[in-house]
């Protein structure tokens, strides 16, 4: 049902344009949705994100899986045996392998990105971020000097 909705001129007209004060509202970033194609997916805070066309909302890893396939375009199977970067990490909030990398915000400006956790909603952008200067995992920027995961500052700390 949800391919032949993607091809109904008519109704996608008029879903959408009944969609957009509510999409205008969002709180969060709207994104393309991985399964019907629409730009109306829309994360959420400590929630998945949902469409809200077509009501589709995997959970997680699978909706992180599914976007950066779907809509980045990226194949695993090429990134693995190509090489290459697979875009999804582990988010910096709430450390579910949900976190991708090049997000493109429908409602965004230019080639902005963001990067943004299916899990958890969390959204930000590469200025908020940084690997960690010690083990490489993705972690929130500090004001001033070098990023440090927790758990190396932990470890840090033991020593």
């Amino acid at each position: 049902v949800r391919v032949r909705l993607g091809k109904i001129q008519a109704l996608i007209r008029e879903r959408m344009n009944s969609l957009g004060p509510e999409l205008a509202r969002a709180p969060y970033p709207v994104l393309t949705c991985p399964g019907c194609g629409q730009s109306a997916y829309v994360l959420g805070e400590g929630e998945p994100g949902r469409c809200r066309y077509c009501l589709h909302h995997p959970f997680g890893e699978a909706a992180a899986d599914e976007y950066v396939s779907s809509v980045l375009r990226v194949s695993s199977y090429e990134v693995a045996t190509d090489g290459g970067v697979w875009p999804v990490h582990d988010c910096v909030e709430c450390g579910a392998n949900a976190f991708v990398a090049g997000v493109l915000p429908v409602d965004g400006v230019g080639d902005d990105t963001i990067d943004a956790c299916f899990a958890c909603g969390h959204s930000c952008t590469d200025r908020d971020i940084d690997h960690c200067n010690r083990c490489g995992v993705l972690t929130p920027r500090p004001d001033d000097g070098l990023a440090v995961c927790e758990q190396c500052t932990a470890a840090r700390m033991v020593d």
